[in-house]
């Protein structure tokens, strides 16, 4: 029995040599493998600002952690503000992140290389410096001076809601105030990076409060709360009728926005116009008729007045669902709006004067361009016609008389011809007291000019037994609508 106990702690013994051994040798193996690891190589699970980087050679390393700095976003925020200011890159600040140096130092230690094993957890728990930050002081200061301004003011962010299907969510107030340009600097070249795709700055501030804190939001969220999940009947002033708006689509409408410093529920009339048209319009909705106004040279002879029409005021319509939302009205009637009938002229107009001159006057009135006219009659009944005969175009007048350098007409005179009524008036006084009667014709020949934005034109129109000597002057009108003009002068003329 004893003999047999023997036996077996002998075996035991051996198999527990044999064990240790083999430890030994496969310790020795590890060290000697984690000696000859290569320095260049970061270690096995190597993680630097949680970039994998297990087994890297340094140099590409530096170049990807390199570059997911230039991706990150870094927060600045302000006091206790739990939501950025404002989230920016490093090159929008001038920074630019360099980790060459900190990588150059990760590495493989001797003291650990000797440890057995160490290749293998060294990488988890290797310590790392923070990454170099290389500032261009010009792009830090122009982004101070461009967000912040001179002052360096931060403006303060109103609270705000936010509906999701059924649910009303609070976006939260941040507060603003004076800020100290320096200190800025200073904050901005201190960044926090908490890993590599983010950095935080934070910045105590001379705080200014919002119009709308977190409170006000909340205080209409539960006004809203009240209706949102119901359907609205909306109601019609004078009709039975009703038409439900079902609380779905309703408030695919909401927007919030801040009036006179208080937050307020706004419709979107863009989203809400399919439905007053598809569902409301057809109950109210009537065209408007047409008023026919007749006249004779412009002076009313008959007016036959059109219905009035009505028609969906969507604006003022969602005005009263939103202070029923915001539970200052129990009941939303639509809105109706009065719309005026057409107005359309029966114009004609006589070959008299009063009529010449009333054809001119609407021409001017529907055209573009501004216009300045006169005709004059030489023979039979003696016709005048102008509107704006007086109005001055010096630009054309002077490359009228430009033109008129070749003939043998008196300077003098026309320096001071500087309107249609003036240039018309001197060339009757012309074809009256000329021996030749091709002189006027002459002269009008040069009389067709175009300087800048100025047209001007004047022709000779006959009739039966007369001449007319018509003048245009225009500005911001074609030579079409010029013409135009001189057809319909010509043929009332001729009635």
């Amino acid at each position: 029995m004893q003999g047999g106990r023997i036996r077996r702690g002998k075996k035991r013994s051996k198999k527990l040599r044999i064990f240790l051994i083999l430890l030994a040798i496969l310790g020795g193996l590890s060290v000697l493998v984690q000696i000859f690891f290569p320095t260049t190589v970061l270690p096995l699970w190597a993680n630097v600002d949680g970039v994998n980087l297990s087994t890297w050679q340094k140099a590409p390393a530096t170049i990807s952690l390199n570059r997911a700095y230039e991706d990150s976003k870094i927060g600045i925020f302000f006091s206790d503000n739990e939501k950025p200011y404002q989230e920016v890159t490093p090159a929008d600040i001038g920074l630019k992140v360099e980790n060459r140096r900190r990588i150059e130092a990760a590495g493989y230690p001797w003291y650990i290389r000797i440890v057995p094993t160490s290749l293998l957890w060294w990488g988890l728990v290797m310590p790392t410096q923070p990454p170099t930050l290389n500032y261009d002081d010009v792009t830090l200061r122009d982004y101070i001076k461009k967000t912040f301004g001179r002052e360096c003011e931060v403006a303060p962010r109103n609270a705000s809601l936010e509906i999701n299907g059924d649910s009303i969510h609070l976006t939260k107030a941040s507060v603003g105030g004076k800020c100290n340009s320096d200190d800025l600097k200073q904050a901005l070249k201190s960044i926090d990076f908490v890993s590599v795709e983010r950095g935080e700055v934070r910045l105590d501030i001379v705080e200014k409060q919002p119009d709308v804190s977190n409170q006000d939001a909340l205080d209409l969220g539960d006004k809203i709360a009240k209706k949102m999940l119901n359907d609205l009947e909306l109601e019609f002033d004078g009709y039975n009728d009703r038409v439900r708006l079902r609380h779905e689509e309703l408030v695919s409408w909401v927007k919030f926005e801040v009036i006179d410093g208080k937050l307020t529920v706004v419709l979107d009339e863009v989203k809400s116009a399919e439905f007053y048209k598809s569902r409301v319009a057809p109950l109210v909705e009537s065209a408007a008729g047409v008023t026919t106004i007749t006249t004779s040279d412009l002076t009313k002879v008959i007016r036959k007045d059109g219905t009035d029409g009505k028609m969906v005021n969507i604006k003022e319509t969602n005005q009263r669902i939103a202070e029923y939302l915001m539970d200052e009205r129990q009941s939303v009637i639509v809105a109706i709006e009065a719309v005026e009938p057409e107005v359309k002229y029966a114009s004609s107009f006589t070959s008299t004067s009063a009529g010449i001159s009333a054809l001119i006057k609407r021409f001017a009135q529907t055209h573009d361009g501004v216009f300045g006219v006169k005709l004059v009659e030489i023979g039979g009944g003696r016709r005048q016609g102008d509107y704006q005969a007086g109005k001055e175009f010096e630009v054309v007048s002077q490359v009228f008389r430009d033109g008129l350098a070749e003939l043998e007409v008196d300077e003098d005179e026309v320096r001071q011809l500087l309107t249609a009524g003036n240039w018309v008036d001197w060339l009757v006084g012309v074809k009256k007291s000329s021996r030749d009667a091709k002189t006027v014709e002459k002269i009008v020949a040069k009389l067709s000019a175009e300087k800048d934005n100025d047209k001007a034109s004047f022709s000779i129109l006959k009739t039966e037994n007369s001449e007319c000597v018509l003048g245009i002057f225009s500005t911001g009108s074609s030579w079409s609508e010029i013409e135009d003009l001189i057809k319909q002068i010509s043929e009332l003329l001729k009635r």
